[in-house]
């Protein structure tokens, strides 16, 4: 069985997204003991964070800029 949830309003932009996951994933995600990376082995970055905080890529390049700034150390 497949849910939408709904995510937490994004810190820029103020909107809300409805992300798809499994009945399982759901009840491992809502009890809020394991990883998202454990729960949801195939998910990018972007994914996670918009469980996490609720920002969109888009939102978090306008903030941040884009690419992966652990590269430059």
């Amino acid at each position: 069985m497949i849910r939408n949830v709904q995510t937490q309003a994004c810190i820029s932009c103020h909107k809300t997204s409805t992300v798809q996951m499994t009945a399982s994933q759901y009840l491992r995600y809502r009890g809020g003991v394991e990883n998202l990376q454990d729960i949801f082995p195939d998910a990018t970055a972007d994914f996670r964070e918009l469980l996490i905080t609720g920002t969109h890529k888009e939102c978090w390049d306008k903030m941040f800029g884009e690419g992966d700034e652990d590269n430059d150390l």
